[in-house]
């Protein structure tokens, strides 16, 4: 959210950049292929993405990334992590190609997790965040976390803060096209 916020696509959201912080909290990672204010920044920016993790939307080409294909592969991450494998993946052991994959991610027929009990409520909000259709996902990533933190609340776990920074500390948009801020370092001088 707080990336979305300051004109930032990660357009690589998959388990590998998911990693989890000494407070055992985790934390995305792997900035390199960012849409910065609609400039694509880092190697291979005109597809940029990890098929099975990847939106519909951005599968077909239609887009190279947007707010509602982040929540769909943050979606599709989660699924992996209870899953042990992508939402659109074939079990191991059956013939798998990129294509197959790919027509499955355009249908986009959501398959609960296989094998898991009591699963229903977390199978119903990850099948949200995988809608087809962009505008049926989640409206920001604020919104999920906070649907996630509902989950974590129905299956009795601590909830994981949502750390967010306040629009206070977001940049503003560029005061000229194509110009963006960046940080500023700043100097205290000595004496008098």
């Amino acid at each position: 959210e707080t990336a979305h916020q300051a004109g930032v696509l990660h357009r690589d959201i998959k388990p590998s950049n998911v990693l989890l912080a000494t407070t055992g909290r985790p934390v995305l990672a792997d900035f390199g292929i960012v849409s910065l204010r609609g400039q694509m920044r880092g190697e291979g920016t005109s597809r940029a993405m990890s098929i099975p993790w990847a939106a519909p939307e951005v599968v077909s080409e239609e887009t190279s990334g947007t707010v509602a294909s982040e929540i769909w592969s943050l979606g599709a991450t989660l699924y992996t992590f209870a899953a042990g494998r992508s939402p659109f993946a074939r079990p191991k052991g059956s013939q798998e190609t990129e294509s197959k994959m790919v027509g499955r991610i355009r249908r986009a027929r959501y398959t609960p997790v296989p094998g898991a009990q009591g699963y229903e409520a977390f199978d119903a909000l990850i099948a949200h965040a995988l809608a087809q259709r962009p505008e049926q996902r989640f409206g920001s990533m604020r919104e999920f976390g906070e649907a996630l933190q509902q989950l974590q609340r129905h299956y009795g776990f601590d909830v994981t803060p949502l750390d967010v920074v306040g629009s206070a500390w977001v940049p503003p948009a560029p005061s000229r096209e194509g110009e963006v801020r960046g940080p500023v370092i700043s100097r205290v001088q000595e004496g008098g």
